[in-house]
């Protein structure tokens, strides 16, 4: 995607010194074509990387002929970079899921079996957006817990630079789930009695401009 940027300081009037710093670090070199008025195209294709690890492991155990215990765990886990209009910087989403259950069986007799149950699932994910290398802090619009360089924007036709101002989202969501459930066989009849309980539990922090932006009406 071609995207403009001043190249040099000659062409463009009015144009502070000091600004030059910023706009070398926000954007990247011209390399295609002149538009004119100090702007230019630059093409790029910054890498795109997507990894996904996934995993599962199950335990059954025989406690007597009256108990038995099982076990199963999965995990989930993917991270995905993807580049941006501005391809010095990327956007990172890392997800993770995981689903544990723990099940007892307990066989008081040929007609009454217990079954007691413990579930716990989460789902996370946590959204970040950096530069692609180290980035001079010189050229920070503001330090503090979460240091993304800035957002700054100029005005005519120009790419917005710099990463997402809504960087440093996480969130996650836990579900735990206990049940218990009793049947008893009589004859040709089955009845079975028991009580599911699922607390859910969701924990979200949204950052809005964390590093700050700045706005310019041209160069």
């Amino acid at each position: 995607t071609p995207f403009a940027l001043s190249d040099c300081l000659g062409p463009v009037a009015g144009v502070q010194a000091g600004m030059l710093d910023i706009m070398n670090a926000y954007w990247p070199l011209p390399n295609g074509p002149e538009l004119g008025g100090g702007t230019a195209q630059a093409f790029y294709n910054p890498p795109q990387t997507i990894q996904e690890d996934f995993g599962t492991a199950r335990v059954d155990h025989n406690f007597s002929l009256k108990d038995t215990f099982s076990a199963n765990y999965l995990i989930d886990s993917g991270l995905s970079i993807t580049p941006i209009a501005d391809p010095l910087f990327y956007q990172a989403f890392n997800i993770r899921s995981q689903v544990l259950s723990l099940q007892e069986t307990h066989l008081f007799s040929t007609n009454v079996i217990n079954t007691f149950t413990v579930g716990f699932s989460r789902a996370a994910i946590i959204f970040t957006s950096q530069p692609y290398v180290p980035f001079p802090q010189s050229v920070y619009f503001a330090l503090g817990e979460f240091p993304n360089p800035g957002k700054p924007s100029i005005g005519g036709g120009i790419t917005g630079g710099g990463g997402s101002n809504t960087s440093h989202l996480t969130a996650a969501r836990t579900l735990y789930t206990y049940q218990d459930q009793l049947q008893l066989v009589k004859g040709r009849h089955q009845i079975s009695i028991g009580g599911l309980v699922s607390p859910l539990g969701s924990n979200e922090k949204d950052i809005k401009n964390t590093s700050g932006s700045a706005s310019f009406a041209g160069l």
